[in-house]
């Protein structure tokens, strides 16, 4: 027979002090001693980033209260809150909005508007996290000015705060760490953050769905509440959400108070790093700070002098990014590439995206092939889910022209991120350089769709119209992109090459010097004004237009600059040879073409020489 194993009698559990084992008196010193003793356990937890604990004694501090109580929503947001921070988020939210949903059907709770926003700015956050865009929109009462507390409820619930007690403020003091709320600090400041923050993750909400224009609403509106969400300020910024003009409107907007000069000062070197003519532009803070930069000034030194805020900031990794990027603009790669290079040397995991964009395409302009190998396979090692990544080991395969592998990393860069622009301004790059214009186009286009304040889409897509000859349309993009963007001298560089490609020179000429000027002045701060052998090209264009309209002795001044910017240009040699041999110095030209055969064998410089030694005979005869 089988054995018949008895069973064990079951031990009772411990009873557990709940709303209905403890009605809450203010007289009864146990229960003042349990909400005391579990409160300080779950602040030290917290202190220790010991969330496990945390969550332990908080679903202990939230059984003590009914829950209709006012303290209630208090503990849940505590015990929320922890879960949170343990990366709980579909828990959390799940008891948030639970609680929220009970409230509104039953209507019976002390809970304030204040507090009930608070819990669904929670839950909102939870749903970001788990990528449930929609229900985290509903959460908040979709896109609905209305449901963030107006002028009037914010009245209302001061009041409700005002007529709370000393100990209901205390605690409220304990169980919130995330809102700061600080005695000193106005209630009305505290629901303007509140309210900021719940703009900004609309925002994120609409940004994740695709939807920019209402992004970039909700992003405007929660730095019009609160200045200081450098969140959404880096949404707008970073995601090119807003174009260069709409930047600095929106900072005249904020209306930063006197003592907060530096943070409006650290928010215009963040902004687009285009150099204005009438001086209207962040650039002159960024001037300064490059020469306090390159000055390395010692903070002995220092005078009570508007430079005192920027040497405070100077040796930030974010500031250091800015004066990067500002190089990078001005073709300045060198510089940007030791910037970049000295911060993620001393903070290696510095996942900054435009520190590390500006430190991969500066090596890339650098040609600096070994560098750029082993930056990629730290970044693999460190961040193998990031797109930048990957975006770097793209990058080096079409510097060494291992297109192949350069695509499959491209395409391994936007399936992780498909909202990632620049990935897809290079992957419009790759596809140009190859020949293949209708994947190029797609790419800048969908590049255009996600960087709607950046003018560097439409520009590219005007260039590889151009390319394929398509001029009407391409000066359509052209136009667009000076619209966005009226201080980037390679758009009056290309319209210039279509009209030159319709045979209008004088007016080619016009655009090319506007180029010039405009780089020109770029490069006052970094080397005295003086072109930089970037715009070797556009200066050759400018001679070839001169040749055109058969002005030669301008022709060949600026054939002459081209050469003393590219000494080993043979193209230039060959354009030389021919305004010489087209104003009959046959002589001369033919010296300049044999220099030209002699940097590079060409068909084209052949025939000409070919031409001018016959034309020569036949004088001589």
């Amino acid at each position: 027979m089988m054995a018949t194993i008895a069973t064990p009698t079951p031990i009772p559990p411990t009873p557990i002090l709940g709303a209905g084992n403890i009605h809450k008196s203010n007289n009864d010193q146990q229960f003042l001693y349990l909400e005391s003793r579990l409160t300080d356990n779950i602040k030290n937890a917290l202190s220790m980033q010991s969330f496990t604990t945390a969550i332990y004694f908080a679903d202990k501090l939230l059984t003590l209260y009914p829950l209709s109580s006012k303290k209630y929503a208090d503990q849940l947001f505590l015990l929320c809150s922890s879960l949170y921070l343990d990366k709980q988020f579909q828990r959390a939210s799940f008891l948030l909005t639970k609680y929220l949903n009970s409230i509104d059907k039953s209507g019976q709770t002390k809970c304030n508007q204040y507090q009930r926003l608070t819990l669904k700015h929670l839950a909102a956050k939870c749903k970001i996290e788990t990528n449930e865009y929609d229900q985290c929109l509903q959460i908040l009462g979709g896109d609905n000015d209305q449901n963030i507390i107006n002028d009037d409820e914010q009245d209302d619930d001061i009041d409700d705060i005002d007529d709370s007690t000393d100990d209901d403020q205390q605690q409220q003091d304990n169980v919130i760490p995330f809102l700061m709320t600080d005695n000193n600090k106005s209630r009305l400041d505290n629901i303007k953050i509140l309210r900021s923050n719940i703009c900004m993750i609309r925002g994120k909400c609409f940004e994740s769905m695709d939807n920019f224009k209402k992004a970039r609403y909700w992003y405007i509106q929660s730095l019009l509440l609160d200045y200081n969400c450098y969140e959404s300020f880096e949404s707008l910024s970073r995601n090119h959400l807003l174009n260069y003009s709409e930047e600095l409107e929106l900072i005249d907007r904020l209306n930063f108070k006197a003592q907060d000069q530096w943070l409006k000062d650290l928010y215009l070197i963040s902004l687009k790093k285009y150099d204005s003519v009438n001086q209207n532009s962040n650039t002159k803070i960024l001037d300064t700070l490059i020469q306090l930069n390159n000055e390395n000034i010692d903070d002995n030194n220092s005078n009570n002098n508007d430079n005192d805020n920027y040497k405070y900031f100077l040796s930030s990794n974010d500031v250091q990014t800015c004066i990067a990027e500002y190089n990078f603009y001005h073709h300045q790669f060198s510089d940007a590439y030791s910037i970049t290079k000295k911060i993620l040397k001393q903070d290696n995991y510095y996942n900054n995206q435009i520190c590390l964009m500006v430190h991969i395409s500066s090596m890339f302009e650098l040609q600096k092939t070994n560098e750029l190998y082993y930056t990629c396979n730290q970044l693999i090692e460190n961040f193998t889910q990031s797109p930048i990544s990957w975006y770097g080991v793209a990058s080096y395969y079409q510097l060494i022209q291992n297109y192949e592998l350069s695509l499959k990393f491209f395409t391994k860069s936007t399936s992780i991120d498909s909202r990632i622009g620049p990935s897809w301004l290079a992957f419009g790059h790759h596809f140009a350089n190859k020949g293949e214009h209708d994947q190029a186009m797609a790419a800048y286009r969908t590049s255009s769709r996600l960087l709607t304040g950046c003018h560097l889409p439409l520009l590219c897509i005007g260039m590889e119209l151009i390319r394929v000859h398509n001029l009407s349309l391409a000066s359509q993009y052209l136009l667009q992109a000076k619209d966005i963007c009226e201080y980037d001298p390679i758009i009056y560089n290309e319209l210039g090459i279509i009209e030159y490609k319709n045979g209008k020179y004088q007016e080619a000429i016009v655009l090319f010097q506007k180029a010039l000027d405009i780089s020109t002045f770029n490069n006052q701060s970094s080397n005295g004004g003086e072109i930089s052998e970037s715009w070797e090209p556009t200066i050759y264009n400018v001679a070839h237009c001169y040749r055109k309209l058969r002005q030669f002795n301008q022709a060949l001044k600026y054939y002459n600059m081209s050469l003393s910017l590219s000494p080993n240009n043979p193209s230039v040699f060959t354009a030389i040879g021919f305004t010489h041999h087209l104003e009959g110095k046959l002589d001369d030209a033919i010296d300049i073409y044999h220099q030209s055969l002699s940097l590079r064998d060409d068909t084209f410089t052949n025939v000409l020489l070919q031409k001018a030694l016959s034309l020569s005979i036949l004088e001589y005869d």
